[in-house]
């Protein structure tokens, strides 16, 4: 089996209208930019930019050059930022996915153990998939059978 992360990287610029102020310059609702595979967000701390996504071990350290060029999109989305106040105390995050090598997640029960049911592996699609999956685990614990085909999705089909 091969499971790695799928790493995606943040930017967080400290963008916020203080009360009896303007909005900061930046979108009102989360934005997805498709030419530049981001995605921005005014959050309450601040205006947030995300994306940047590569396969990493565990072990590798970050390559935040990937969240400068966020933060360099961000800008030029919204040049109205006032890019020298901001960028000096731009924060940067990485976080990681579980992802598969061939992009399925592992759905099915465990080899040893009945009471044990994989379900991981989802990547970029992890929240969109987790009610069904969540439905699929709880007919499995339940010794029902599942309501899709879960072979394509075995966590054993790696083995040799």
């Amino acid at each position: 089996m091969w499971l790695d992360t799928e790493r995606g990287y943040h930017a967080m610029l400290d963008v916020r209208a203080l009360p009896g102020e303007a909005p900061p310059p930046g979108p009102r609702t989360s934005t997805m930019v498709m030419d530049r595979k981001l995605i921005v967000h005014q959050m309450a701390h601040g205006l947030r930019v995300a994306g940047q996504v590569e396969i990493a071990g565990l072990q590798a350290a970050p390559d935040w050059r990937r969240a400068r060029i966020l933060l360099e999109h961000l800008f030029a989305l919204y040049p109205a930022l006032q890019r020298p106040a901001l960028e000096s105390g731009a924060r940067f995050w990485m976080g990681r996915r579980p992802s598969t090598s061939d992009g399925l997640p592992c759905i099915g029960p465990a080899a040893g153990c009945a009471d044990v049911v994989h379900a991981y592996g989802h990547g970029h699609v992890g929240l969109g998939s987790s009610a069904r999956t969540g439905r699929v685990v709880a007919q499995l614990l339940d010794g029902c059978p599942p309501e899709i085909d879960i072979a394509p999705f075995s966590p054993g089909r790696w083995r040799r």
